[in-house]
């Protein structure tokens, strides 16, 4: 595939095919030229961010066999803080409506 046809099959000008090119993405394999265009999209500001934010929603999980632009390891490290944060901000929750119904109940006398 040439620059000129990948620039064509994602949409963009050749001179942003050739940028992406210098920064180190594979613009030869269309899997990644598809996965880093649509990263930009929902990068970007304007136009391209609503084209971007009105695509169909996709499907839960990822199928298997689908790859994604990035490390999945640091990923999976990412999601797991991400989960430990929900895990204490649910309890740190659940004590301040308990803290409140306290002092609740000593300013109502209920």
């Amino acid at each position: 595939m040439t620059i000129s046809e990948a620039a064509r099959l994602v949409g963009k000008s050749v001179k942003t095919i050739r940028r992406w090119k210098n920064d180190g993405v594979n613009v030869f394999d269309e899997s990644a030229l598809r996965e880093h265009s649509d990263f930009m999209d929902l990068r970007a500001r304007g136009s391209a961010a609503k084209l971007a934010f009105d695509r169909p929603d996709a499907p839960t999980g990822t199928p298997k066999g689908v790859s994604f632009p990035g490390d999945s390891k640091q990923a999976m490290q990412a999601l797991s803080i991400i989960e430990g944060l929900k895990t204490a901000f649910s309890k740190r929750l659940d004590e301040s409506h308990r803290l409140l119904d306290i002092v609740l109940e000593g300013y109502f006398g209920a």
